[in-house]
């Protein structure tokens, strides 16, 4: 916050970066890969100048209009943090430890920090002839300062590799957490799938078959009419964690078995079905995976409900073998939303259209004289979910266009966003999907 309080910076490093899922050794080989090269550019108090967009001819031209050099000002903090800033080493580290850094105002008048009686490395200028001396930010000496970053500043002064590898595992991680797992990277430089990855073993190498096992679900569901709507649900929640923001989550490998997710309101009672689905799966063996078994539980249970029979399956799913993937999947799956628009923002982070969203109502509500009745039917413990449909504009005008489309239009647009929804996490590269059909 523009203040030089070290304790306070470790603190916002240890916030930010672990909202973005860093530990204190991957923050501390990250920042530190960050500034072995380069320097900041803060020569001056002036600033950069005028923008692209208040002077597209010459923007951030500096005080004296070259943009370079001395008025090349773009973070008012000026220096570099190593004697050689186009070379990878570890005297970034030896640097925060071998000195004793005092803080003062740089030529950009913001607070930064240099050795103490100056008599530290020198460092070249960045432009023309000359040199000056190394510097560190609040940011920097903060790491020396916190004991939990001290150690691993200790551990990469006194080994080089170490801290190479750190930072190259924690680069790639940096670079690539938002591609999701490991199936949508492409080409040469792929590592082998990482935690953070939630990496699944293999599928069966020889498929169940699918057939017979949705023949035996039918006979349950003839036995059990009641557990229809729960495997629908089962199903429906297993999807449902699915996140389009960071390709994390979904129906695959069948998380929902274990806690901390099956434990969350949300998913209260789903025990009880997956423990009605327990013969099945012993029946089938390994061919059978659980994440395949609950999703085919779903189709079976939509079409009893009159979904259309060419309601499709696509197999090949694995199973988790522990819940660990949950510390990384709690956001926005561990609570219930609370209003319309909490909804709507969950709507879109499932990577579903408002559309899509009514058309997945199919098993509450399987036909369009049901969708009316829900319309015009005021009760006093209406879910939220209800409450999204009868209430929210938007929402409700896509409920409208279904009754007007009739039976017909709606079961065949379920069936189409069933199948994005329960296959939405599985991957082929970067782009393609590994199910026919699915968007």
């Amino acid at each position: 916050m523009g203040e030089p309080d070290l304790q306070g910076a470790a603190d916002t490093i240890r916030d930010v970066f672990g909202r973005m899922g860093m530990d204190d050794r991957e923050n501390v080989a990250l920042i530190g890969g960050g500034h072995t090269f380069g320097k900041c550019h803060g020569a001056g108090t002036e600033g950069p100048g005028p923008t692209p967009k208040e002077c597209p001819n010459n923007p951030y031209p500096g005080l004296h209009g070259t943009g370079k050099g001395n008025d090349a000002v773009t973070s008012f903090l000026e220096g570099a943090w190593t004697s050689n800033p186009t070379k990878w080493d570890n005297s970034y580290f030896k640097n925060l430890l071998d000195y004793e850094w005092e803080k003062h105002k740089g030529p950009g008048g913001k607070w930064q920090w240099r050795v103490k009686g100056g008599k530290g490395p020198k460092t070249p200028m960045a432009h023309g002839k000359g040199e000056q001396d190394i510097m560190m930010l609040t940011t920097d000496v903060a790491l020396a300062v916190d004991p939990e970053y001290r150690k691993y500043v200790e551990e990469f002064a006194n080994d080089e590799k170490a801290y190479a590898d750190a930072f190259a595992k924690v680069w790639y991680k940096l670079v690539n957490r938002d591609m999701g797992p490991v199936d949508r990277l492409m080409g040469p430089d792929v590592a082998p799938a990482q935690d953070w990855q939630n990496p699944l073993p293999p599928p069966p190498a020889k498929l169940a078959d699918m057939s017979a096992v949705e023949k035996e679900l039918e006979q349950v569901l003839k036995e059990h009419p009641e557990k229809t709507s729960e495997f629908v649900r089962l199903a429906r929640n297993s999807a449902n964690t699915y996140r389009y923001t960071d390709y994390l989550g979904g129906s695959n490998g069948a998380r929902i078995r274990f806690s901390p997710g099956k434990d969350w309101k949300i998913n209260e009672g789903l025990d009880k079905t997956l423990d009605a689905l327990t013969p099945v799966k012993e029946k089938f063996g390994e061919g059978l995976s659980w994440a395949d078994l609950i999703v085919l539980s779903g189709n079976v249970a939509c079409k009893a409900l009159g979904a259309p029979t060419s309601l499709m399956f696509c197999p090949g799913r694995t199973d988790d073998t522990s819940g660990e993937a949950w510390e990384t999947l709690a956001y926005m799956n561990a609570e219930l939303p609370t209003t319309v628009y909490d909804v709507e923002d969950r709507v879109a982070l499932r990577g579903l259209s408002k559309k899509e969203f009514v058309a997945l109502a199919f098993p509450s509500y399987p036909s369009v004289e049901q969708l009316k009745e829900m319309l015009l039917t005021k009760t006093d413990d209406e879910d939220i979910w209800t409450q999204t449909l009868k209430y929210h504009p938007v929402f409700k005008r896509q409920v409208e266009y279904y009754i007007g489309a009739g039976n017909d239009t709606y079961k065949k647009e379920f069936a189409e966003a069933w199948m994005k929804f329960t296959n939405a996490d599985r991957f082929d590269g970067p782009i393609h999907r590994a199910c026919p059909n699915t968007k």
